[in-house]
């Protein structure tokens, strides 16, 4: 058997194949990475367990400085055959915000920087037709996924928002989910596209329910993309008590339920498909939106508990689970690769949190129930209100080199503080930055391979 190593380095994007050549099949082989230090600040912000100097500064989060560096490493094989893989790791180093006891408490190690390796990708693919181009592709395992590439903070809803209770972290520069499960991917038309996924909850509790997911978009014309989507949250639950749980479990005569069916849509338009200039940058002068409904059903109050309890409000209204966000690329004609402006408007007066549904001391779960402003405030846990269904972002990313870049933002978006309370690397179930005052911005150096 004849065997001969060939190896390519692509120029224009520093990464490296080799491709191995037998009697039955040909591999490729691409080494891949990144290093990243991330830094900014939350200008104005809360925490319920925020330190503070005096009583009258309590909850607030001002002026708190984060930062973190990341690593990832990946190598991706793709044989002749169809088959291809790719496996990749990321590591973190953290500085999770200390609450005002950790010193003492806990010993000093809560206080020091953490670490922690993961893996980003362990994914295999199988391409039906040209490798570059397949009519179908079918792909199982770990893998990152995002279907809007126009959003850059909002956006992208349909796999990052949880339904009942509603909850919508955003994490600078990562505008995509992680899933576990099954991907097909196909284009019935040169202009449509179709994927198809069965994927498993790997994060939010209840842990590991099936759901299944379908999403078309349509380009016409090379001026409008059109897309749209339906996911069933939850439909095949690994424990139906947990995730469906009976009515004599149910607190205050509620009866909610993890499980949900949520429907998306979104368009683009790229302007420059009718403006011919040569100056353009590829991202220049797109508008675009998207919007979803996070939860067909309606939760109404159970009548017996609807004057007396302010805690178990139910989902009544169908609007509050309905976020719209819209976002505008100024034309900075190749200055920058994109720099865009985004708002969202989700009037969601309930606290976008996961508080309700950790595990409690007897074992058991909480319930799906929706927490109110108001009532974190009447609690003690916040000294702001709720601040308004009106949030908003500013983006700007510069590629050096080819390989360096250079991003940076400032928002009012749904960030999550990371906390030693939930563990030494976990986020905290609190958004830091709601309420109508508060923002934050962040940066970030990045160089890949």
């Amino acid at each position: 058997m004849s065997v001969m190593a060939l190896l390519m380095v692509g120029i224009g994007t520093g990464a490296v194949w080799a491709a191995e050549e037998s009697d039955q099949v040909e591999l490729q082989t691409r080494l891949f990475g990144m290093g990243s230090y991330e830094f900014g600040q939350i200008v104005m912000g809360q925490y319920a367990w925020a330190k503070n100097i005096t009583e009258t500064n309590k909850g607030r989060l001002d002026h708190y400085w984060n930062q973190q560096g990341l690593l990832q490493i990946g190598v991706a094989v793709k044989g002749n055959n169809g088959l291809s893989m790719t496996l990749a790791g990321e590591g973190a180093m953290l500085f999770p915000y200390s609450l005002p006891s950790d010193g003492s408490g806990f010993g000093f190690d809560y206080l020091q920087a953490r670490f922690k390796w993961y893996p980003s990708q362990l994914e295999g693919d199988y391409s039906f037709g040209d490798a570059d181009n397949p009519y179908l592709k079918l792909g199982v395992g770990y893998f990152p996924f995002k279907y809007n590439p126009d959003a850059r903070n909002f956006g992208d809803y349909l796999l990052r928002i949880n339904s009942y209770p509603q909850y919508l972290p955003t994490t600078f520069d990562a505008c995509y989910t992680r899933l576990l499960g099954f991907h097909a991917t196909g284009k019935p038309l040169p202009s449509l596209q179709a994927d198809f996924l069965l994927t498993s909850e790997t994060y939010l509790w209840p842990l590991r329910d099936f759901s299944i997911s379908l999403l078309v978009n349509y380009n016409l014309l090379k001026f409008a993309d059109f897309g749209a989507g339906v996911m069933g949250a939850r439909v095949f639950a690994v424990d139906d008590q947990m995730t469906n749980p009976p009515p004599g479990v149910q607190e205050k005569g509620c009866d909610f339920t993890f499980a949900s069916t949520k429907l998306m849509f979104r368009v683009a338009l790229d302007f420059k498909r009718f403006m011919p200039f040569e100056f353009w940058g590829p991202n220049d002068f797109r508008l675009y939106g998207e919007a979803c409904l996070n939860g067909l059903k309606n939760y109404p109050m159970n009548s017996t508990y609807a004057s007396t309890s302010a805690f178990y409000p139910g989902y009544n209204d169908i609007l509050k689970r309905i976020p719209v966000s819209m976002g505008f690329n100024i034309p900075t004609f190749k200055v920058l690769d994109v720099l865009s402006l985004e708002a969202e408007w989700w009037d969601n007066n309930f606290a976008n949190s996961y508080w309700s549904v950790y595990p409690t001391i007897g074992g058991y779960k909480e319930l799906p129930n929706p927490t109110k402003y108001s009532v974190m405030l009447q609690q003690g846990l916040r000294i702001d209100p709720y601040g308004g269904a009106w949030h908003w972002s500013v983006y700007a990313k510069k590629t050096l080199f080819n390989n360096a870049k250079l991003v940076f933002q400032a928002a009012r978006d749904h960030t999550i503080l990371t906390t030693t309370l939930t563990g030494g690397t976990n986020g905290d179930a609190e958004e830091a930055m709601d309420g109508f005052r508060n923002w934050g911005w962040m940066a970030k150096i990045e160089y890949g391979f």
